[in-house]
């Protein structure tokens, strides 16, 4: 068992393991004991595909009802971003964006009309991945909210 894996994993495990050793080897005819199993998917159903504009009116959404009329203080402001960072992931998953691996990152900052600029890489497949981002101000703050969309193959 490796360090920290969930009880659940480890039961699933010990029964692949018991049940590769009763057929003898490891093969697709060996029984789906856990219910996980790779579909060999490369593309996302179209019903279940990321939509970054549904996502993007979300972000919109969370970021007015919990930063309107908030004036900045760096302690509260960093509290309220991890709050919106969770909120806006688990709002997301409702959307059912199966086989997606959701990155949400938010960033709250104090508004004194500088100028921010917010950059990031990563390997991407155009084909699949896709990312939501919006922002909000008020007289006091900013706030850029991204979440980035990577399919599971």
């Amino acid at each position: 068992m490796c360090n920290g894996e969930m009880p659940e994993l480890q039961r699933c495990r010990e029964k692949v393991n018991k049940a590769s050793k009763e057929t003898g080897e490891m093969t697709s005819q060996t029984p789906d004991v856990c219910g996980i199993h790779n579909t060999k998917e490369v593309m996302p159903e179209s019903k279940r595909q990321f939509v970054p504009n549904k996502v993007e009116y979300l972000i919109k959404t969370v970021l007015d009802a919990y930063l309107h009329k908030v004036d900045y203080d760096p302690v509260r402001c960093s509290k309220l971003a991890e709050i919106i960072c969770s909120v806006i992931k688990e709002k997301t998953k409702e959307f059912h964006f199966d086989r997606y691996k959701l990155i949400v990152q938010v960033y709250v900052g104090q508004d004194n009309e500088q100028s921010v600029q917010l950059a990031s890489r990563s390997l991407w497949n155009t084909k699949t991945d896709m990312f939501a981002a919006a922002t909000y101000r008020n007289n006091s703050l900013y706030a850029i909210a991204l979440v980035y969309g990577l399919y599971l193959e």
